[in-house]
């Protein structure tokens, strides 16, 4: 048997080795911390990207009130003018459930449908647009709840912000 010759201190490729090692475990440990920073950036953009198409639909969804034309009976020589809250859908899709919520009054308006492209004209009476502030060609915002075709309930505010409403505060 031969004897293994035992050196007392490391030579020059042991710590070559180990300085190789070492960086190849810094490099892992960096390669996973930008692999978990890109997906939770791109889980981000996931994110922001399915908010915009859930709100897709109940954006184009608008109201407010203002001074109209009124229809008048056929024949009629003169047209009239009158106050009114208008709920406009310019979406491709249905709302349902539409709450149109009328100031310094106790009552509110309850509509089950509003097509795509279609709008609901509320007339209104003087007290009503006197309280809004509605005269001229002012357009006011008005506050109204509404369903879209998701079954997401949603409250448009008086000054035009978007809130979904949720489940539990909306009672569906």
């Amino acid at each position: 048997m031969t004897p293994v010759p035992v050196t007392p201190s490391p030579l020059l490729t042991d710590w070559i080795t180990a300085g190789a090692t070492g960086f190849a475990a810094l490099g892992t440990v960096g390669a996973f911390i930008v692999g978990l920073c890109l997906y939770r950036r791109e889980a981000a953009r996931d994110e922001k990207q399915r908010e915009r198409e859930r709100r897709s639909q109940a954006r184009l969804v608008y109201g407010y009130a203002m001074i109209r034309e009124r229809p008048q009976p056929e024949g009629a020589e003169t047209s009239r003018t009158s106050p009114a809250f208008v709920i406009i859908n310019s979406s491709d899709q249905p709302i349902y459930e539409v709450t149109l919520v009328k100031p310094g009054t106790r009552t509110d308006s309850h509509y089950t449908v509003i097509h795509p492209g279609g709008e609901r004209i509320e007339w209104m009476g003087s007290s009503d647009a006197r309280h809004l502030g509605v005269g001229g060609r002012l357009i006011v915002p008005v506050s109204f709840d509404f369903t879209d075709s998701d079954t997401v309930r949603w409250h448009r505010g008086p000054q035009g912000e978007l809130v979904e409403v949720p489940p539990q505060a909306s009672g569906l």
